[in-house]
């Protein structure tokens, strides 16, 4: 018998809980540091968020241009009845994660800088090499670092970006006249 797709969650999709519970159990561990207090110890936690970010910042590089290496292969694959180029699917799971990673780091920047959090330097620090356990970047990492063949679209992604239309400017099911806006086609102009 066919297994039949789980149900959406509310939720979202499932993920690892090991994302979840290894940056939980890193501040459970160090909740005996006096960040607030100890600025040698406050220095040591900023420059390992710091090391963690260039790391994810590195691999994410390394995946981007391994994947622009890739451009013209014309490798495809049917998504909703629709031929998807490999590339600008795994261009656009990696330009997410990438807005993502900068977004997330700008934003516990600005916790720690302006409001002096440091909880979110281990909670997020972690999680940007956690991510490439499970997801997207853990398909990207297989399909351009180890050579493996890996199924698009990844489960628990976005889904895959539109394929482009026929003739630029046309919507589906239009046709795009020669010279013509397709929205104008078919209006007389004012009479006088």
């Amino acid at each position: 018998m066919a297994q039949e797709p789980a149900a959406p969650s509310l939720f979202g999709p499932r993920q690892n809980p090991v994302k979840s519970i290894v940056p939980l159990g890193v501040l459970y561990a160090l909740r005996k540091v006096d960040f607030a207090n100890d600025p040698e110890a406050l220095h040591l936690l900023r420059l390992g968020f710091a090391a963690t970010q260039v790391v994810a910042f590195l691999l994410a590089a390394l995946l981007y241009v391994r994947i622009e290496a890739r451009k013209g292969d014309g490798k495809t694959f049917t998504h909703q009845g629709k031929s998807v180029s490999v590339y600008e699917h795994d261009r656009a799971q990696m330009t997410q994660a990438g807005t993502g990673l900068l977004a997330t780091m700008a934003i516990v920047a600005f916790l720690h800088f302006q409001f002096k959090f440091w909880q979110p330097l281990i909670l997020v620090g972690g999680q940007a090499l956690l991510n490439y356990i499970d997801g997207a970047q853990l398909k990207l990492l297989q399909a351009y670092l180890l050579g493996m063949e890996v199924e698009r679209p990844f489960p628990g992604g976005p889904a895959a970006p539109a394929p482009a239309a026929e003739g630029k400017g046309a919507k589906s099911g239009e046709e795009k006249k020669p010279g013509g806006n397709p929205k104008k086609a078919g209006k007389s102009k004012k009479a006088d």
